[in-house]
């Protein structure tokens, strides 16, 4: 068992989704404050208008995480990935 979770920790995927939940985290603040900012000046704007800012506030939200795991995926390795093989092995 204690194999299986070394070779786990090792994995590339984990790496990925570790880097790509780690860099969300400033992606996300920087696309919240401009949308806050540009809500902030449309206060006596139409309700439609201030949902589509918020839409794709949200929008690019959840486009960034995916972005950055290809991202930081393409920058692994290759050899890593064949290495890490099947899990089940161990």
């Amino acid at each position: 068992m204690n194999a299986f979770i070394q070779n786990l920790a090792a994995h590339p995927v984990l790496e990925v989704i570790g880097w790509s939940l780690v860099h969300f985290v400033w992606q996300a603040i920087a696309i919240a404050i401009p949308v806050a900012l540009v809500l902030m000046c449309m206060s006596r704007r139409p309700a439609r208008f201030r949902y589509l800012v918020a839409c794709s506030g949200m929008g690019l939200m959840a486009v960034a995480p995916v972005v950055t795991a290809l991202y930081v995926a393409g920058s692994i390795d290759p050899a890593r990935w064949a290495v890490a093989g099947d899990l089940s092995k161990t």
